[in-house]
């Protein structure tokens, strides 16, 4: 049984995913606005940012928690 070639594909999958999602979550981003739905828009900001969290993109994911903490401001 070869676990690294499953290990990997996992990886690549889940690799997909999150771009899938932070692509997602930008497009709901442009439907709730700041201004028209602050509360979805903040949660969304969240949402996105654990997504890049989890994809090790912590410099854009902590950039989206701070615009999501300044959605709420």
């Amino acid at each position: 049984m070869d676990t690294g070639s499953q290990g990997d594909r996992i990886l690549g999958e889940k690799a997909q995913n999150l771009e899938l999602a932070i692509a997602a979550f930008q497009n709901a981003i442009s439907v709730f606005t700041r201004d028209a739905f602050p509360q979805n828009h903040a949660e969304t900001l969240l949402n996105q940012g654990i997504a890049y969290q989890d994809g090790k993109q912590y410099t854009l994911a902590h950039d989206t928690f701070e615009s999501a903490i300044e959605t709420t401001s």
